[in-house]
């Protein structure tokens, strides 16, 4: 399986049709107003994530950003503030249907573990569903990939009710110390 990070130029000009991120192709959207957080972001961490690619094909991706970050946008995260400035919550983990249950979310997982050694990261966070994976096009973020990779359930998190919509409902937080 092959791993690349996501560049610049790949959130500015997007990769292709059938993306699965909207953060993709800025530079090609339709409104006028345009974030560039997720340019601005890369540029100061040097990475937002990685795509997976199983036999040259798209497989999967995984997006993260600083903790301090996502909660300026409101993401799920840790209530413990210790380590903030060095802690890097995914916001997304997706594996396309054919290469799931094949370790791509596994690999994905501990490339970003990798990209915190190496870049002086603490701690990673990521908002997941205890349930199995399903077949959906999109799923909830699964706890297993991250629980093979040493995440724990952070227990002083709170349940997402009905409430927080379909994909945060019923989820939990985990994390692991890296270093």
């Amino acid at each position: 399986m092959q791993m690349n990070p996501i560049t610049r130029e790949e959130i500015t000009e997007g990769f292709g049709p059938g993306t699965p991120c909207a953060m993709y192709g800025t530079r090609h959207r339709l409104f006028p107003h345009v974030c560039h957080m997720w340019e601005e972001l890369h540029d100061r961490v040097g990475c937002i994530g990685f795509r997976a690619a199983k036999d040259g094909e798209f497989a999967g991706q995984i997006i993260f950003l600083p903790k301090p970050a996502a909660r300026r946008i409101c993401l799920p995260i840790c209530p413990t503030r210790e380590q903030e400035a060095t802690t890097l919550v995914i916001a997304c983990l997706f594996v396309e249907a054919e290469a799931r249950r094949q370790g791509v979310a596994t690999a994905l997982v501990r490339a970003v573990m990798d990209f915190a050694r190496a870049h002086g990261y603490h701690r990673i966070e990521a908002n997941v569903s205890l349930d199995l994976p399903g077949d959906k096009e999109f799923e909830r973020i699964s706890y297993l990939p991250f629980r093979s990779a040493g995440f724990l359930i952070d227990d002083t998190s709170i349940i997402h009710g009905n409430d927080a919509g379909p994909y945060y409902a019923g989820n939990r937080m985990c994390y692991c110390s890296v270093g």
